[in-house]
């Protein structure tokens, strides 16, 4: 995850936004890796809706789990004095 992102989710949840959701397409493993490994969850799919090179894929959406974003974010050191203000 690179700062910026980090830096834009904090403002989100500093200015109010409660949940954040994010899509993409079931072959997209790298990015599928990354965004479960800083928070996000899986909780809709819908089954071989997205074509990607003649291939048929699923689309997918996943929530934040804030908790484990923080302690991504505190872990890995990405944003020094990371507070959400709430």
């Amino acid at each position: 995850m690179q700062r910026r992102h980090g830096v834009y989710i904090k403002y989100l949840l500093d200015n109010g936004i409660e949940e954040i959701y994010t899509q993409i397409w079931s072959g997209n493993y790298r990015v599928i890796g990354l965004m479960e490994k800083v928070g996000f969850v899986e909780c809709h799919r819908e089954k071989n809706t997205c074509r990607v090179r003649g291939k048929l894929y699923d689309d997918i959406a996943f929530k934040l789990n804030v908790k484990v974003f923080k302690e991504f974010i505190r872990h890995n050191n990405i944003i020094s004095n990371f507070r959400i203000n709430k």
